[in-house]
């Protein structure tokens, strides 16, 4: 029994605090939890020769073997380092101190919105520092992972605002104030275009195909925006969250609701992409669903939306005051 104690805990204290960076107070609520957890799920004794835990009081005198003790311990595992993980999710504003990144790219942002207003801008150089400025800030001094970054920088552009990873210090408020500004005046017009055009193909190819019935035009993009982001979110939301027991049909009714709250830009932020696939793949189908939904509008409104016209890239753009 204390040969198997200690080994168990000895690897679960390695394996939480690399997964979940804890500190050894940290560790050591998870271990106790893991222990109490352990005890009430596993009553049972050890006999004939195999492995396995002490009955707890009034426990029955069956026994469980080596196998089936194994799965129930990494079950209740699971569990208590999920619980945890939860609690330690709002990390420490203290954490997010803001850095030479932070600075750098506050004074970056902040430079080019006064271009911007002196009629200078370029499209494809707003992108890439709001890019490069925002992943090295979001990572280093909001500590998120790359894929979080990567989601959080999407949310900003495309305006949804789930709200998943949120500032607390003064200076990354102002970070992500200011960055918010370029994202959505200087930067977003770039993916929207490509989006645009690719909503724009799918609507000349449902068109050809349905000999130019418009209300299939118009559908079409956001249908297939429906088909497979939903899809997506469930297999998200499926493999980060127990309550679906890994069906990913449970988790589908879920995926719909998020992905109708993406493409309205309503994001209330009780369901966001959770896995770092998710978080990757977020920029395409949040801003291809985003335009997808801007354009069925236009139909709705009575304009079928032209072939997009290509921004104005890297060009000083006369500033006139209407008479």
């Amino acid at each position: 029994m204390a040969l198997w104690s200690t080994a168990v805990f000895a690897a679960l204290l390695v394996g939480s605090t690399s997964a979940l960076r804890l500190a050894p107070a940290e560790t050591a609520t998870i271990l106790a939890q893991v222990e109490r957890a352990i005890h009430g799920a596993h009553q049972a004794r050890l006999a004939n020769g195999k492995w396995a835990i002490a009955p707890a009081k009034h426990a029955s005198n069956n026994t469980v073997d080596a196998k089936e003790t194994m799965a129930a311990v990494a079950k209740a595992t699971k569990a208590a380092r999920k619980t945890i993980a939860e609690k330690l999710a709002v990390k420490d504003s203290s954490s997010e101190a803001i850095s030479f990144w932070g600075v750098a790219a506050v004074i970056v942002d902040f430079v080019e919105l006064l271009a911007a207003l002196a009629g200078y801008q370029c499209e494809v150089v707003a992108l890439l520092t709001y890019e490069f400025f925002g992943l090295l800030t979001l990572m280093v001094d909001q500590d998120l992972s790359f894929p979080e970054a990567v989601l959080v920088l999407s949310q900003i552009r495309t305006s949804v605002g789930y709200g998943s990873h949120v500032p607390k210090t003064p200076g990354m408020k102002l970070f992500h104030s200011l960055h918010s500004l370029v994202g959505l005046l200087l930067v977003a017009g770039l993916p929207n275009y490509m989006a645009d055009q690719a909503v724009y193909m799918v609507e000349e190819l449902t068109k050809n195909v349905t000999g130019g019935m418009k209300l299939a035009v118009a559908l079409a993009p956001l249908t297939i925006e429906f088909a497979i982001a939903s899809w997506g979110y469930a297999a998200d939301l499926m493999s980060s969250d127990d309550k679906y027991d890994g069906n990913i049909l449970k988790a589908l009714g879920d995926s719909l609701y998020l992905t109708l709250m993406t493409v309205t830009t309503v994001g209330y932020g009780d369901l966001n992409p959770t896995t770092a696939v998710g978080q990757l793949l977020s920029p395409f189908w949040m801003t291809f669903g985003v335009e997808a939904f801007v354009r069925m509008q236009k139909f709705l409104g009575g304009d079928l939306a032209e072939k997009p016209e290509a921004p104005n890239f890297c060009s000083r753009k006369k500033q006139t005051v209407p008479s």
